[in-house]
């Protein structure tokens, strides 16, 4: 069942963009690229009791320098309040290109941005839709991860009962964020890598990853430099490895062990195709009310560790998308 709410308006500013890859191979190497493209997302309260329930929208333009100059777009008060822990271990975004959307899901809810007109912006909408995993924007629709099964809702945010629901060959496992390749999307669950298309009633098709480790940070790429690639954290024990996936055969190849503190909360990423820049935000444990941004070149020149920097203002940073 799904219920419709509402509250406050945000503004966003939207900057001209230039799709042109651009090969970050030729800087210094360890020196980052100021990105292309505008990111969104939201920063909110995670101390270790309470409840999260002052959600600040955030602009940032800088993010080749740390994310260090965001814009505070508006503060809401979402009602009811949600658990810090629901929120930090449930949470996933997206963002719609065609319809200029940016969607927010804290499981159990989805929290819906209009930023069409950037002078003036209407109040969010608010869908009430139960266990959200992980959603994603193709072609202005909207497919949704949920009790291991994907489907489809149109650009007014109705299902739309033409497409599957697609189910996930297993039930088990923890399943990742979903990206896409531009008609097709990519998910892992339980050491698999699925391949859901959007086309018609959608069909899916599964991979082995020769792994039963958990995946979250799915992004896709396709450049010159950088062909038909999907990169992820692979979560073995305590240990986050930064890693890349070859759509095509499964192989997953350990690119770097990451030093952010890991705690339960979901990490939130985006990959700056232009300047290919993987951007990868997480928590700095759940009692420190704190976050790292990892900032990741996916091309370097010369010997290179990518390292977390803590970033101003504290709070727990979510939501994370590129603008494109």
């Amino acid at each position: 069942m799904k219920k419709m709410k509402t509250f406050c308006a945000i503004m966003v500013i939207t900057i001209s963009t230039t799709l042109i890859s651009c090969d970050s191979s030729e800087t210094t190497p360890g020196a980052v690229v100021p990105s292309t493209f505008e990111y969104l997302y939201i920063k909110s309260p995670a101390t270790v009791s309470g409840i999260s329930n002052i959600w600040n929208l955030k602009n940032e333009i800088t993010a080749g320098a740390g994310f260090a100059s965001p814009t505070n777009l508006r503060t809401d008060t979402p009602s009811p309040g949600l658990s810090n822990q629901i929120l930090m271990a449930n949470q996933c975004s997206a963002y719609d290109k065609v319809n200029k959307k940016y969607a927010v899901s804290t499981g159990d809810r989805l929290v819906i941005y209009d930023v069409t007109n950037t002078a003036s912006v209407p109040a969010p909408t608010i869908l009430t839709i139960a266990n959200i995993q992980a959603i994603e924007f193709v072609a202005g629709n909207l497919y949704i991860l949920k009790n291991k099964q994907v489907t489809k809702y149109n650009s007014s945010f109705v299902l739309d009962p033409t497409f599957g629901p697609v189910l996930l060959p297993t039930t088990s496992g923890i399943p990742s964020n979903i990206c896409f390749n531009g008609t097709d999307l990519y998910v892992t669950n339980d050491g698999k890598l699925h391949k859901i298309s959007t086309v018609g009633t959608g069909t899916i098709t599964s991979t082995s990853l020769s792994t039963t480790d958990e995946f979250d940070g799915l992004e896709y790429i396709n450049t010159t430099a950088l062909p038909n690639k999907l990169y992820a954290v692979q979560k073995t024990g305590t240990n986050r490895k930064f890693v890349e996936i070859d759509p095509s055969t499964g192989t997953v190849t350990v690119k770097y062990t990451l030093t952010y503190t890991p705690d339960f909360s979901r990490i939130s990423s985006a990959l700056d195709y232009s300047t290919e820049f993987y951007y990868l935000d997480s928590s700095n444990g759940f009692s420190s009310d704190q976050n790292s941004l990892t900032i990741i070149d996916l091309t370097p020149t010369g010997a290179y560790t990518p390292v977390p920097l803590t970033t101003p203002g504290n709070q727990y940073l979510f939501g994370l998308q590129l603008k494109d």
